[in-house]
């Protein structure tokens, strides 16, 4: 029988608890969310891209456990490098400014801001442990069915699409 954990985090926050966690736990293999063809990259590559926990996974564990990477950024950009003017030009990240600064959606992007800062909130307050809880799923599940709701049949649902 194989066990696996899917273990969430804030990228950056839990960071010391989340490689404490793997040494703890020992695991034969870890997925981590970096695209596969970057994952054997080069610490400065995957700085432009991917935040330091996961870096630090690849290069901490990787002589003796195998990482996989699962991340995907679609079908354009499977097997292309990537860069700091992608993250600048982006389409995805075009459509997000643009919906940021689109005057017709204030009152959604208030309710949005509301489920995050208490989001925030119970981060704050939690560790490791208590951020993989019911509770953080019930944040990301109101946030992400009210942003799909909000998004969906407008000229932003390709962003929604996305995430």
């Amino acid at each position: 029988m194989t066990e696996v954990i899917i273990l969430g985090v804030i990228h950056e926050i839990y960071k010391d608890d989340v490689l404490e966690f793997i040494e703890e736990y020992n695991p034969d293999v870890i997925g981590v969310e970096i695209r596969p063809e970057d994952i054997n990259s080069s610490k400065e590559y995957l700085h432009i891209s991917y935040p330091s926990e996961m870096i630090e996974i690849v290069y901490r564990f990787s002589k003796e456990i195998k990482v996989y990477g699962f991340d995907w950024l679609g079908e354009d950009m499977k097997n292309k490098k990537l860069s700091h003017e992608y993250w600048r030009n982006e389409s995805i990240k075009r459509l997000y400014r643009q919906f940021e600064s689109d005057k017709g959606f204030e009152k959604e992007r208030e309710l949005l801001k509301i489920i995050e800062e208490k989001e925030e909130e119970f981060i704050k307050k939690s560790n490791l442990k208590t951020y993989n809880s019911e509770i953080a799923d019930i944040f990301v599940e109101i946030y992400y069915k009210q942003f799909f709701m909000i998004l969906d049949k407008t000229p932003y649902e390709e962003y929604a699409r996305f995430w």
